[in-house]
C-alpha cells in the first residue's frame, strides 16, 4: 500500500519532520537550477505534479498519484 498524503503536523510532528525532510523531491526548477534532476531547464522527474482527484495507471507502468487541491501546503 502506498500513501501520498503528508502526516498531520500537529498529531504526528516527528513523522511529519521525517517525511518532509527525507521523502520529498526538490527543491528544483528556477529555485535550484543546478539540482541533479534538472535537464535543459526543467525537472526530468516531472515535478510539480498536476492536481488530480484519482490515482491512475499510466502507459509506462508508473502510477499518477492522487494529488488533492485542498489548500494544504508545505515549503522546504
Amino acid at each position: 500500500m502506498v500513501s501520498t498524503k503528508l502526516p498531520d503536523k500537529d498529531a504526528h510532528p516527528t513523522l511529519f519532520e521525517v517525511v518532509t525532510s527525507y521523502m520529498l523531491h526538490g527543491p528544483c526548477g528556477t529555485i535550484n537550477p543546478h539540482c541533479p534532476c534538472m535537464v535543459d531547464g526543467v525537472c526530468s522527474k516531472g515535478y510539480l505534479k498536476a492536481f488530480t482527484q484519482h490515482t491512475t495507471n499510466t502507459t509506462n507502468s508508473y502510477p499518477t498519484y492522487r494529488r488533492r487541491d485542498d489548500g494544504h501546503t508545505f515549503e522546504r
